[in-house]
């Protein structure tokens, strides 16, 4: 089998189409990773990303309550 280089290979047939290496999308109806940041006085907020039903990707966020008990933001 032989090794093609870059400039060897063939083109799409659609100039738009860039081949790119990153992370596949998140399936629908799905979330990704939830970060939980301080805002100070036992508040935290939560966001994460969506893929919402029409497959759109949304950041969406949950404020936790004000409460010293909740240390590390899981309430949020």
């Amino acid at each position: 089998m032989e090794l093609l280089s870059l400039q060897d290979r063939p083109l799409t047939a659609d100039p738009r189409v860039v081949e790119m290496a990153g992370r596949p999308q998140l399936r629908i109806g799905t979330h990704g990773k939830i970060k939980r940041i301080y805002q100070g006085g036992g508040v935290w907020l939560a966001p994460c990303r969506y893929r919402d039903t029409d497959g759109v990707t949304r950041i969406i966020q949950k404020l936790g309550p004000a409460d010293e008990y909740d240390k590390y933001g899981k309430l949020a």
